[in-house]
């Protein structure tokens, strides 16, 4: 699903991955994510720098790490240039801004043709335009077969 999600998030040129928390630092956790990060030249453990960009050359590593995340039931943000924000918290639960009503229209109905289901109907639709910009709400959603 999460290899969709990217799908449906192109075109991006970069994207950053933030990982935000981690319930436990287990050495097995870490070493394929700190062999991930020395593999692109990075040394440094995620404690220090949490976060880890990619290009869209780069698309099959960051839905690899991604996965690692999910699958760890981490928290990280995932932001795209093209406006696009994605947070998968605890393995289970994405929420999804978008910059603009187009993309947020976009990739909602994406991730609908996917089998993500919004956890209430009535979110559907995109949020009213903020002041200050920014679509302004998240489309929370699951899987159909973990409900």
């Amino acid at each position: 699903m999460l290899a969709s999600i990217v799908e449906c998030a192109e075109s991006f040129a970069a994207a950053l991955l933030h990982v935000t928390d981690w319930s436990l630092y287990t050495p097995d956790e870490m070493a394929i994510v700190s062999a991930i990060r020395k593999a692109e030249g990075d040394h440094r453990r995620l404690i220090e720098t949490p976060g880890h960009t990619f290009g869209a050359a780069e698309r099959d590593l960051l839905i690899g790490l991604l996965s690692l995340v999910t699958a760890y039931d981490w928290t990280a943000y995932l932001y795209f240039d093209n406006g696009i924000t994605l947070l998968s918290w605890e393995g289970e639960i994405l929420d999804l801004w978008a910059t603009d009503r187009t993309a947020y229209a976009t990739i909602c109905d994406c991730m609908q043709s996917m089998g993500c289901l919004p956890v209430s109907p009535e979110r559907i639709k995109p949020p009213k335009k903020r002041e200050g910009g920014g679509a302004g709400a998240e489309e929370i959603c699951r899987q159909k077969d973990q409900q």
